[in-house]
């Protein structure tokens, strides 16, 4: 079932769907219901689309900041130090860019570490050495 409709005194439209089992609620940002219905659509296609894809090919789409964006909901939002962690997420696409995660390879990485290790010029560099992905860079 799609819902989309108006919740409280607000003037913006909220969209409820399920797709396979999974809840989406949320603003569509929209001011009409002729636009809300039509985002709706739009948002339930693109789920429906990322159902059939393989993971490589989700990779390749999904971009560096929105994967820190669900990084930080999913597993740093209650920790203890996690501002600190989007913070550097944040930091790390705005050197190498929004860039869809299946690119990021060797090359991109190594320009990654030299950029961090000038402007780390005098402070300990020890968290280069991981990145708030987990990765393990040089030695």
């Amino acid at each position: 079932m799609c819902a989309v409709y108006k919740r409280g005194d607000k003037n913006v439209f909220y969209m409820n769907f399920t797709v396979n089992g999974v809840r989406v609620f949320r603003s569509t940002g929209k001011f009409t219901k002729k636009e809300a219905k039509q985002y709706e659509a739009i948002e339930k296609q693109k789920l429906l689309d990322e159902e059939k894809m393989t993971p490589q090919e989700r990779a390749s789409k999904t971009l560096l900041l929105k994967a820190v964006d669900t990084v930080y909901e999913v597993q740093w939002k209650h920790g203890k130090d996690s501002e600190r962690s989007y913070a550097r997420g944040k930091n790390l696409a705005g050197i190498i860019g929004n860039v869809p995660l299946g690119s990021i390879n060797e090359d991109i990485v190594l320009k990654l570490v030299q950029t961090l290790s000038k402007t780390a010029a005098g402070r300990s560099v020890c968290w280069i050495r991981k990145d708030p992905f987990g990765v393990t860079h040089g030695a």
